[in-house]
């Protein structure tokens, strides 16, 4: 089942939250403690390093941008995957700099006063590793006042499951709220089709200088809007 996952608008909203109001924060919401929220910054930051890998590993000319809406299936078989991973750089990443990172220096200097680093990061790796490992992904890229959809790509050992159709099919509504383009390589043109993308020659400019950029001789692509209601 495909699942919406954002985690930079997560990061950024607590780059920026002054140290004031976050203590304010803690006072007022006895359930959520600071070490609680600060498990889930990092687990989102590790969420990130994982996306990036798995499209490292997948579709490596597509990076994900921490603007983009993410779109994600995961296997439910799979989870505790990403223990064995715990040495992996990428994660490590994640572990190591996360919080100078994505943190404010306030907030970091709180998780230093309360030297509980080590369980956090516990936490953290337990939580990813009972989600599920990502088998395929696809993101929407916001281009000046409209929408590209980017970055579709399955696990060669997931294909043959429908989960590209499932990933468009879960995203469309969104798709319908602005324009919304695709760079589509011609053998998925008929797929795209089927979701109400034709091939369009007027696009908005913005779109269109983008799509020059991407435009290569060796690998062709077909500019493509969706027009259905």
């Amino acid at each position: 089942m495909p699942e919406w996952f954002s985690p930079p608008a997560f990061l950024l909203t607590h780059k920026q939250k002054p140290k004031h109001n976050l203590e304010k924060s803690h006072e007022q919401n006895h359930e959520q403690t600071p070490k609680q929220d600060n498990s889930q910054i990092l687990l989102a930051q590790m969420q990130w390093s994982e996306i990036k890998l798995f499209y490292r590993q997948h579709l490596s000319y597509s990076k994900p941008s921490i603007n983009d809406r993410i779109a994600l299936i995961r296997n439910s078989s799979t989870k505790g995957v990403y223990r064995k991973l715990q040495n992996n750089s990428v994660i490590d990443a994640g572990l190591s700099g996360a919080l100078s990172d994505v943190l404010s220096d306030d907030l970091s200097d709180d998780l230093s006063e309360l030297n509980q680093g080590i369980n956090i990061e516990v936490e953290a790796k337990d939580s990813l590793g009972s989600l599920g490992e990502i088998e395929a992904s696809i993101r929407i890229k916001p281009i000046g006042k409209c929408q590209l959809v980017t970055g579709l790509v399955v696990a060669q050992i997931a294909r043959g499951q429908g989960f590209a159709h499932q990933l468009l099919e879960y995203i469309k509504p969104e798709l319908l709220l602005e324009q919304a383009y695709v760079f589509a390589i011609p053998e998925l043109e008929s797929f795209y089709q089927a979701y109400g993308f034709i091939v369009c020659h007027k696009p908005d400019n913005d779109i269109q200088q983008l799509f020059l950029k991407y435009q290569q001789p060796d690998r062709p692509l077909i500019l493509m809007k969706l027009v259905s209601k």
